[in-house]
């Protein structure tokens, strides 16, 4: 990400991103009674417990991470400034490709989780397997409950996703303190045309192999920055909400009626679970 050119790590992220399809080819391999799952999702288990609450603002705030929005506006500038287009003459089919890139996207994450959150129920949760420390023992526990084929492919997913979210998030926060700081900012730039925004990188990398070193947990700090990013998403969606009607700032390209109500009540049920979650006790 630092010695690398942009065009080229983009093509490497792209290839990485296949991983992700192991934590689907799981639920082949694996015996999901689907009957119960369909039940539970349209008559779900709802509970006022704090611990309840906890886990629903951390499924919310890793499906929509603060650090997701900054991520994919500033990839949207590099890969402009990478074919070397200018931005206010991005046409309309242009346009359209960002929208049907974030679409595909989100759609592909929601069912990636959605395997993930079936595979554990149905194994580990079904077992009474509940504590597990890290992904690595996750794997391994779905061997005898499952197979070797379900734990290679679960293995497999867990270094894709690695390879692939470590980068991500680590340049999600260099572009968030360049644009903080009013710093020069960029991939496609080198280290001394940004050198701020790269040492923000790299200090990122340095904290994450640390907090590997001395033992922290890091299944609980997932559910931990999961919490965060829940609690710190709503006021971000709400300034994209306002941003994306304001004609000055986006001119022709407003927001239509369906994404605005999905944004506002995406808005809504995403400050309403952080409420509950700090008022219960």
């Amino acid at each position: 990400e630092v010695f690398v050119q942009y065009h080229q790590y983009a093509r490497l992220l792209r290839f990485l991103t296949l991983s992700l399809f192991a934590y689907i080819a799981v639920l082949a391999v694996v015996h999901v009674d689907w009957s119960a799952v369909a039940g539970n999702l349209l008559i779900p288990h709802i509970s006022a417990s704090k611990a309840y609450l906890a886990g629903l603002v951390a499924i919310f705030g890793t499906t929509i991470s603060p650090y997701l929005m900054f991520w994919q506006c500033s990839e949207e500038v590099e890969e402009t400034a990478d074919r070397r287009r200018v931005a206010r003459r991005v046409s309309p089919a242009e346009i359209l490709g960002m929208r049907i890139d974030v679409i595909a996207g989100m759609a592909t994450a929601v069912a990636i989780m959605f395997s993930i959150l079936v595979v554990s129920a149905s194994t580990l949760g079904a077992n009474g397997i509940t504590n597990i420390g890290s992904a690595d023992q996750a794997a391994q526990a779905l061997r005898p409950l499952a197979g070797n084929l379900a734990g290679l492919l679960f293995a497999l997913g867990i270094v894709g996703t690695g390879a692939l979210a470590v980068p991500v998030l680590a340049g999600s926060t260099g572009y968030a303190l360049a644009e903080v700081f009013a710093w020069s900012e960029g991939l496609a730039k080198n280290f001394y045309q940004a050198r701020g925004f790269y040492i923000v990188i790299i200090g990122s990398m340095f904290v994450g192999l640390l907090m590997n070193v001395v033992g922290l947990n890091p299944i609980r700090a997932l559910v931990y920055a999961a919490l965060l990013n829940g609690l710190a998403a709503p006021p971000l969606i709400l300034l994209m909400l306002l941003l994306g009607n304001n004609k000055r700032a986006v001119h022709r390209y407003r927001s239509g009626w369906l994404s605005n109500i999905l944004v506002g009540l995406a808005c809504l049920l995403m400050t309403v679970l952080p409420l509950a979650y700090l008022i219960v006790k």
